[in-house]
Formats: structure tokens, C-alpha cells, sequence
């Protein structure tokens, strides 16, 4: 567990990585099937690249995308439940119908083993708490006890990351292993409003942008060491520049960096999921080259 763990440690991104998606992401599915399985290819996106947290904002004034807001922030957090804890949090919709088509993310505490193996790291929710210890419930056969040493500890009914040691589960404090990312649906937020109170780094994306790679040494001197760095994506009808004109804003003043990460790009559009990987992969493989030199 040791080498797995150094590994993690290694490939774990310098910064926290936020990203922002439209609540329109799925206006061009024309269901439920489809709007799910493109929630699969995003989630895996996001865990691939170690996504601290996705923040779904508000596309339109007039609300007209909300329900498919709900549906994508619901999907995307069925999918960074562990799977042993699912059907004890997530409660029953008509929205996870297909949700047996969902690609499993395979981090760290979602592939575990019964019994567990020492080192091995589990989510476990909070169920209760006898004096200097929390009762968990880690997806076995029944709770466990983990010691929280006088310190406040979680609330009930939270998420608390856990290690068994051999001997018993501890609270995991190290920040090595990829836990998933949180959900955020800022139902009544737009991006305007989102960009102007973030407090890390802002990065738009866009056909129209200068080309990435060009902006690299000087991307990469804008990020500091456990920075938080938001990674803003457009719809699948309108770019970035439509949608912040929509709600009053300027991209050159919404965004320190506006940018194209597929410049010459073979087709006409670039899907939201396909974007993802394109962007997310330049901006870390930027990263560690310009970090290096």
C-alpha cells in the first residue's frame, strides 16, 4: 500500500482543480439514456484528472435549464458515492433509471476488498458517536468504532474518509489520495456572478480564445502551489463569450486566461465530455513540463 500511496502522492495535482459546466450540458441529449451516459463520460473525466469539485451554474435568466441542472449534479454524485454506500445515501428517482450503464470511476475508495487489506481506504458515513469514538458505517457487514481523540469529528449522516490499519479504521488526514470530487449545482448563480467572487485562478475556454499552449510559461507562473484554479466550460448550442454577454458580463474581465485548447480542431463543434479530457490534459501536462524546466 506504501507504493500506491507514493504514487498518488506523486501524480496528485499541485493545485485544486474547479470545474464549471453549464446546467444546459445536456440540452442536446435527447433523453434520459443519452443525457446518463454522457454523466459517465464526464465523471470519468472529471476523476481521471483528480477534479476537486464541479460547480454546474446557471445558463439562462429564465431557469429554462434547471431540471436538467438537477439531473446532472444527481448523476454526477451517484457516481462519486462509493458503491458500498449507495443505496444507504442516494434515495430512489426516476433520474438513475439507467444508471447500471454508468462507467465505474475505480478511485481509490471506491475499489476496496471484504475483508479489508491493511492500508486500505474507505469513505464511511457517520451513524453516531460514544464518547471518543465514531460509529461509521464503511459498507461491512457492521459498523465500525474510529477514534477521534477529543477532536469535534463529523457531524451525522457525513462523509468521513477512513484507513484500516490492521488493527482497526482511522480518520485519513493525509491529502494524497484522490477521494472524487464534490458536486455543486449553484441553481441561482450565473457564471458572472461565480467569476467575480472566485477566489483562485480563472480559466475560460473557447474556440475564440488565444491558443493554449502559447499562454503555457505564463499559465503555469500563474498557478501557485495549492492554488485553486477554475476551469469554465460553455454549452452545446452557445460558447463562453454568449453566455457571460447574456448575464452582463466581459470575458476579458471575467477570466485571466481565455483560451483555445484544440486550435484547428477537425469538426465543427466539440462536445462538453470531449472537451474535458483536451483541456484538463493540457493544463496539467503544462504544468509539470514548464515546472521541470
Amino acid at each position: 500500500m506504501k507504493s500506491l500511496l507514493a504514487e498518488n502522492k506523486a501524480m496528485s495535482n499541485l493545485f485544486k482543480l474547479d470545474v464549471f459546466l453549464s446546467d444546459c450540458t445536456f440540452e442536446n441529449e435527447p433523453d434520459l439514456l443519452r443525457s446518463t451516459l454522457k454523466a459517465g463520460i464526464i465523471a470519468r473525466a472529471l476523476a481521471i484528472y483528480r477534479v476537486d469539485r464541479v460547480v454546474i451554474y446557471k445558463g439562462r435568466r429564465d431557469k429554462a435549464c434547471s431540471e436538467l441542472g438537477e439531473r446532472l449534479e444527481k448523476l454526477l454524485w451517484y457516481q462519486v458515492v462509493p458503491p458500498y454506500l449507495k443505496r444507504k445515501i442516494i434515495p430512489r428517482s426516476p433520474v438513475y433509471r439507467y444508471a447500471g450503464l454508468l462507467p465505474p470511476l475505480q478511485i481509490d475508495t471506491h475499489v476496496v476488498t471484504d475483508p479489508p487489506s491493511i492500508g486500505e481506504v474507505r469513505l464511511g458515513l457517520v451513524r453516531g458517536r460514544a464518547k471518543e469514538k465514531l460509529v461509521v458505517d464503511v459498507g461491512l457487514r457492521s459498523d465500525v468504532e474510529v477514534m477521534v481523540n477529543g477532536e469535534t469529528g463529523p457531524r451525522l449522516r457525513e462523509l468521513v474518509p477512513v484507513e484500516f490499519t490492521g488493527e482497526g479504521w482511522r480518520i485519513l488526514k493525509e491529502g494524497n489520495v484522490y477521494l472524487g470530487f464534490e458536486v455543486i449545482y449553484e441553481r441561482d448563480r450565473n457564471i458572472v456572478s461565480l467569476m467575480r467572487s472566485y477566489g483562485g485562478l480563472r480559466i475560460g475556454t473557447s474556440r475564440l480564445g488565444f491558443p493554449a499552449w502559447e499562454a503555457g510559461d505564463k499559465l503555469v507562473s500563474s498557478i501557485s502551489p495549492g492554488s485553486r484554479v477554475a476551469v469554465v466550460f460553455g454549452e452545446p448550442y452557445r460558447g463562453l463569450r454568449e453566455i457571460v454577454d447574456e448575464h452582463g458580463g466581459r470575458v476579458e474581465e471575467l477570466f485571466d486566461f481565455y483560451l483555445n485548447f484544440i486550435p484547428g480542431q477537425g469538426t465543427r463543434t466539440v462536445r462538453v465530455e470531449e472537451a474535458l479530457v483536451a483541456v484538463l490534459q493540457t493544463i496539467i501536462f503544462l504544468n509539470h513540463v514548464y515546472r521541470s524546466i
